[in-house]
């Protein structure tokens, strides 16, 4: 017999599936598409390792962030290859200045079919699939086998991840080691696979997705808007300014029963060395091509990583501008929007979607040519 856990009191970190000492617990989605603990009930000894090991049940960090700063890479490849200014990509440079280019550089990296899952490259030379956001939760309990070996072999390993899967880490580590970078950003919680596969069948009224790609952020050189979304399925490419899956996450309506709820993680103590996140603020364009990313450091490990980046443009930023423009590093945001997960979701999602989604907004052709050669489109007066 087997038994799932409810959404709503789980993180789906997967930490408990790595615990359990009869290996009963595996990961499995709910029919919403969430990761959660599914128990065989048969082989379990009821030694409650699981329970008393959860995440959600240990006592909150005690530290406060250290320093906050604004920052973008001079580097044009790599500021147009990530979401804000650049600042993954500089913190694991400055990483691997000190440590060496054969860093092991842990993060959520696409796989097929839209399946978000942690994986491990070496060197900042193939950090590519890591770089940029993405907002459905990536399958990172199962690499934490590999990291503990890697660490334990004196090999030096960053890892990035949401706050949540950064706790789960440091739980399954159970010690801290001199050789590991933790990072996590600024959260507003995850939706999941098959939300987005729904989405986009949505937003662009298809249901042949053998050959999908997706970005959540795209940059365009001439957008006044700060990102955009790009969706290639079998070599067609749709550019929108928004779609249904940006506008149903940002108003909570398809993220994490859990993570919209009750999420312990929303505050400033952290259990990571570093968080960084997109820099906002009056002195802060949101324009695409004008980003930069707020890096805080948590620990003196962080603090001594971040005094090591160079290269970059720096700008005055404060934690009072951080709790104006991004509460999430503080509390969970408040949101007027119910889910969208119910009994008429089960029956018709997509239906569901386009109800309460947003009017799918395309970039014209004009407007992609002028992006694609770099040219101001001209207004009259």
């Amino acid at each position: 017999m087997e038994k799932t856990l409810n959404n709503k009191n789980c993180s789906g970190c997967g930490l408990c599936s790595l615990i359990c000492p009869k290996q009963c617990i595996t990961l499995k989605k709910d029919k919403y598409g969430f990761l959660v603990p599914v128990v065989n009930e048969d082989n379990c000894i009821h030694c409650n390792k699981c329970v008393n090991g959860c995440e959600l049940r240990q006592e909150e960090a005690k530290n406060f962030p250290l320093n906050i700063q604004a920052i973008q890479s001079r580097n044009k490849k790599i500021l147009r290859k990530s979401t804000s200014g650049g600042a993954f990509y500089e913190v694991c440079k400055a990483f691997s200045k000190i440590y060496g280019k054969n860093i092991n550089i842990c993060g959520a990296a696409w796989e097929d079919n839209l399946i978000l899952k942690h994986k491990i490259v070496n060197g900042i030379v193939s950090i590519g699939p890591l770089q940029k956001s993405k907002y459905i939760q990536s399958q990172a309990s199962v690499i934490f086998p590999k990291i503990k070996c890697l660490l334990s072999n004196n090999e030096f390993v960053i890892f990035c991840g949401t706050p949540c899967q950064v706790h789960a880490l440091k739980l399954y580590l159970q010690k801290d080691y001199d050789n590991l970078l933790l990072i996590d950003f600024i959260c507003h919680g995850t939706s999941n696979d098959l939300v987005l596969k729904n989405c986009i069948q949505a937003s662009i009224n298809t249901s042949l997705m053998d050959d999908i790609q997706y970005n959540f952020r795209v940059k365009y050189k001439l957008h006044k808007y700060p990102y955009s979304v790009k969706i290639v399925n079998n070599h067609k490419v749709y550019k929108m300014r928004n779609d249904h899956f940006h506008s149903l996450f940002f108003s909570g309506s398809i993220t994490r029963p859990y993570c919209k709820e009750s999420c312990k993680y929303k505050n400033e103590h952290r259990y990571s060395d570093i968080t960084i996140s997109d820099c906002r603020g009056p002195e802060f364009k949101q324009v695409s091509s004008d980003l930069y990313s707020c890096v805080i450091s948590n620990t003196e490990k962080g603090n001594n990583i971040v005094k090591r980046i160079s290269g970059v443009k720096f700008k005055n930023y404060n934690f009072n501008l951080l709790k104006r423009y991004n509460p999430c590093f503080y509390e969970i945001e408040q949101t007027n929007n119910n889910s969208i997960f119910d009994d008429e979701y089960l029956e018709d999602p997509i239906r569901k979607i386009k109800k309460y989604g947003y009017q799918k907004n395309f970039l014209s052709p004009k407007e992609i040519f002028l992006n694609k050669i770099g040219i101001k489109k001209r207004t009259n007066h």
